[in-house]
């Protein structure tokens, strides 16, 4: 990259604005990657591994429970998405700065992404046509961790924790059936009627950490249906507490689990179709969000 600049007196600014559009870029790019990923690929295994490997390049903290350390925990509803695959599930939490103890400044910022490495919607299973898209429905993981990639590359002083709840949501002799009752680890329970709305019971386990980290906000990065497009739309061009953004998480994670833990900002969101551009976009709006709160 070559950026020509015939003012002396800017060219200390313009380093330091490529040299964070460059980092800004990486993070993008890490994020599209992952989500071009074919499912085979990018399990839940995978986007842990990945995790690891920026946490260490970064210096990053970073915890990866398994299936046996969730169990322990209680994640009831993570653990009956997962119950159909083969694939185990990951709970994969990245943290930059201090987020807790003596030497934290502030109350961190967490971002949420989805982690379904592949949908087939469970014994509800999905029509076949498109659901070879469905191995984008991981695009909500993918945006958290290059964002949090972005976050540590930029050193930014806002302490920031990433949460990716990692899971395949597929049919099995063990799967999770309409009928069903999960019981989270705030120890609510939960009666299954469709399978293919997994993507709430995973931000269960989000609730359950909220007592865990003394949060200031959280932010989440989703996909939301046409059927809310309008209002998605406008909270897309957003990234600020917004009433309407309280309304729109309400309704694209069922009822009242979004506003359980607190949440006063929606990191772009994507209408439609998974599309890993959007991933993209949410990674990038994420980091800018971060910047103008510094």
């Amino acid at each position: 990259l070559t950026v020509v600049e015939f003012d002396s007196k800017r060219l200390a600014a313009v380093r330091r604005g490529v040299r964070a559009g460059t980092k800004i870029a990486d993070a993008v790019c890490f994020a599209r990657d992952l989500g071009n990923h074919p499912g085979n690929t990018a399990t839940p295994t995978y986007l842990a591994t990945k995790a690891r490997s920026v946490a260490r390049r970064l210096g990053l903290r970073c915890r990866v429970l398994d299936e046996a350390a969730m169990k322990k925990l209680g994640m009831g509803a993570l653990l009956g998405v997962s119950a159909g695959s083969h694939e185990p599930a990951r709970f994969i939490i990245l943290e930059h700065g201090a987020v807790s103890g003596k030497k934290r400044r502030r109350k961190p910022l967490v971002f949420v992404g989805k982690g379904v490495t592949f949908d087939a919607g469970g014994i509800s299973i999905k029509s076949a046509a498109g659901m070879g898209e469905m191995k984008m429905d991981m695009s909500g993981a993918a945006a958290v961790l290059g964002a949090m990639q972005g976050v540590a590359d930029l050193d930014l002083a806002q302490p920031v924790v990433g949460i990716v709840p990692a899971t395949e949501n597929l049919l099995d002799g063990k799967s999770m059936k309409p009928g069903d009752v999960l019981r989270t680890m705030l120890g609510k329970t939960i009666e299954i009627d469709n399978t293919d709305a997994e993507g709430r019971l995973l931000l269960c386990a989000i609730v359950g950490q909220q007592g865990r980290v003394d949060l200031d906000r959280v932010l989440i990065v989703l996909e939301v249906q046409d059927h809310i497009g309008p209002v998605a739309r406008r909270v897309d061009e957003h990234v600020r507490p917004d009433p309407a953004m309280q309304q729109v998480v309400a309704c694209a994670t069922c009822n009242r689990v979004a506003p359980a833990i607190a949440v006063d900002r929606v990191v772009a969101v994507a209408t439609g179709q998974h599309v890993i551009a959007c991933a993209a976009r949410q990674a990038v709006i994420a980091i800018a969000a971060l910047k103008r709160i510094e």
